[in-house]
């Protein structure tokens, strides 16, 4: 039961680092999200075996209990797949994921939503403001044409120091290609 408790902790948490309008409080919230998640993981994992298996009439309890690590395996397979989807369209809570990569928290990012969609924005925003007017012409001519690797190229050869981590590149890539799709801004 402790175990489900510490579960259902950590996916509020998580949800809270949505609404978190400063950094370092998203990050904090999203941190106490993974160690509660970790803890039900902890408490809650040996007992699901252990109700699989005692739940089983003798004959039956090989079925059982390979049913059960068929669910939780089948889950860890899709479960990438599918919140890389969900961050991929931008959609719901897990807007502000690409921004705490740029945060350099990469470690997060399996945890699968933290921050807002303004955080994100302005952790783009940042490095696009960072980018001489020219620069930012060129990007958005090679994001349109599809050369995204030439893109992060003129990116990090372009803006001055610190020079931009690959992550934060593709993700202003990204962010650049979803503007010019909906007639946004070319410019900012």
């Amino acid at each position: 039961m402790a175990g489900h408790a510490c579960f259902a902790t950590g996916y509020v948490l998580f949800l809270a680092a949505h609404w978190a309008t400063a950094v370092a409080v998203g990050v904090g919230v999203m941190l106490l999200g993974a160690v509660s998640y970790t803890l039900g993981e902890i408490l809650g994992g040996p007992i699901t075996t252990t109700i699989a298996a005692e739940s089983a009439p003798d004959a039956l309890r090989g079925r059982y209990l390979s049913l059960n690590q068929l669910a939780v395996s089948a889950a860890g397979a899709v479960a990438p797949a599918v919140l890389s989807g969900l961050l991929s369209a931008g959609g719901g809570p897990c807007r502000g994921c690409h921004g705490v990569r740029n945060a350099e928290t990469a470690s997060l990012n399996a945890c699968g939503a933290a921050g807002s969609k303004g955080f994100n924005e302005r952790m783009e925003s940042a490095l696009w403001g960072r980018l001489p007017v020219e620069a930012r012409s060129e990007v958005d001519s090679l994001v349109s044409a599809g050369r995204t690797v030439q893109a992060i190229a003129v990116m990090r050869d372009r803006v001055g120091p610190p020079r931009p981590s690959l992550h934060e590149c593709v993700d202003l890539v990204s962010w650049r290609l979803s503007a010019l799709r909906q007639g946004g801004p070319t410019h900012r």
